[in-house]
């Protein structure tokens, strides 16, 4: 017996394998598109604005940290100005005669501003 006709006869025909049954798996109840509500995502938070709110502040307050300033700029031994010091006595500077002038109590201060100044907490 020849080698290909041994594997013919002793081959027998297969049976299809069945497919396995699929399982069931309970449709979900369809909800109507007007039911839907939108999952709110909550705002990533930025940086706080120091700039945004402002203080009333005592206009003695401002004077006194302009008579440190001055003096602080006088001393030669004295730590520099940065450049935040600089710009608020420039502010400052301009603006307070004016307030003066203007018999103005409390004057509107940011809280870069008062920081920068070293106001006394209100």
């Amino acid at each position: 017996m020849k080698l290909s006709q041994r594997k013919s006869s002793n081959s027998k025909k297969a049976a299809p394998k069945k497919a396995a049954p699929k399982k069931r798996v309970p449709a979900k109840p369809k909800v109507p598109k007007t039911l839907k509500v939108a999952k709110s995502v909550p705002a990533k938070k930025g940086k706080f604005d120091t700039e945004a709110f402002t203080f009333n502040t005592p206009i003695e307050h401002i004077e006194a940290a302009m008579d440190r300033l001055n003096k602080q700029d006088e001393d030669p031994m004295a730590e520099p100005f940065t450049k935040d010091e600089i710009y608020w006595m420039v502010v400052w500077t301009e603006m307070l005669p004016e307030a003066k002038r203007r018999k103005m109590t409390h004057v509107p201060c940011c809280a870069k501003e008062r920081a920068v100044l070293k106001l006394p907490k209100l």
